[in-house]
């Protein structure tokens, strides 16, 4: 079906496809960049739940991530810790509501996904990393990416009364199951 389609028709609908991803419910009253901002805490891990980790991930300032992120906890739907690994900086977590209106944000386009055949939805998943990455190469950005793939992430016998056995060698700290399984800021690819 693609096939009739030029790069930049391929790039439109891209970035039509984000933009009606993240228009949602008239009744919440939040706004693309905010559904974003959301959407970005739920998906990533301790370590990348910072004003800067939003603006990095989403190719923003870190005044305009901060803007965006200060009215979400204004809002209650965003809440402020002191970092453990940096005390400069400030973890952000989400909200029960917070979380309950990302749970909802994107339901319809999951919906849509998970019509497409299975060997449609990997080649879409392989098409979409390697965008993802040429495009941040291109700017110049860091690439994000999860654990599993990451080459400061180790697995080995479990630690002494802790859960996991996922570490994570840069920061030296053990990996819960979310932490593996959800975006970070620090990723580099193995290999």
């Amino acid at each position: 079906m693609g096939a009739g389609y030029n790069e930049e028709q391929l790039a439109g609908l891209l970035m039509h496809l984000g933009r009606a991803a993240y228009t949602g419910d008239p009744r919440d009253d939040l706004s693309p960049a905010q559904r974003m901002c959301l959407r970005y805490f739920c998906r990533a891990n301790r370590f990348s739940r910072t004003v800067s980790g939003f603006a990095d991930f989403h190719a923003t300032t870190r005044g305009t991530a901060s803007l965006t992120v200060a009215g979400l906890v204004e809002r209650g739907l965003l809440r402020r810790h002191p970092s453990r690994l940096d005390g400069r900086s400030r973890r952000l977590d989400l909200t029960e509501r917070g979380r309950e209106l990302v749970n909802d944000s994107l339901s319809p386009l999951e919906e849509a996904v998970k019509q497409l055949p299975r060997t449609h939805r990997a080649l879409l998943g392989a098409t979409l990393d390697r965008l993802t990455r040429d495009l941040a190469k291109a700017r110049g950005s860091a690439t994000f990416g999860t654990c599993g793939q990451c080459v400061y992430f180790s697995e080995g016998p479990a630690v002494t009364n802790v859960a996991s056995r996922s570490r994570c060698n840069l920061f030296g700290e053990p990996l819960n199951a979310e932490d593996v399984e959800t975006i970070c800021l620090n990723f580099k690819a193995a290999g």
